[in-house]
């Protein structure tokens, strides 16, 4: 097995987008004010309203098809309901390390959390982990 870091792995995710599979996009939101502090409204509650990042919207990109099986850990169980973590993985056709968890990933016009990134130490493509939950 070769590790060598010499090795250019840039035209993987070239031969990924000449197949066609980043047919979604992800624009990057961020919640509250840019220092991160989250606003309040007149009534004193919390305004979790989330803008576009600059130069982060409309990225092409691969969302995973959800896991339909959460682990035990994954599912909150209440007297009338339960609620089931869903994690799906996102592949950003480009290299963003300035996102981070804080932020919101609007894919096709649906808000997923951001629960992990993880950057290329290449510097090539950025993958994300998100979950939304279902009542």
């Amino acid at each position: 097995m070769n590790q060598s870091l010499g090795i250019d792995l840039s035209s993987t995710l070239k031969t990924v987008e000449s197949y066609g599979v980043l047919s979604s996009l992800c624009t990057i939101k961020q919640r509250g004010n840019p220092g991160g502090d989250i606003p309040v409204d007149a009534l004193g509650q919390p305004d979790y309203t989330a803008t576009p990042v600059a130069g982060l919207t409309n990225i092409p990109c691969m969302i995973a098809p959800m896991s339909y099986k959460p682990d035990e850990s994954g599912v909150i169980r209440g007297q009338a309901n339960y609620d089931i973590l869903n994690m799906r993985r996102v592949i950003l056709d480009g290299y963003f390390p300035q996102i981070t968890t804080a932020n919101v990933a609007s894919i096709d016009g649906t808000d997923y959390e951001i629960m992990a990134v993880e950057s290329t130490s290449q510097g090539i493509y950025t993958r994300l982990a998100v979950r939304t939950y279902t009542i």
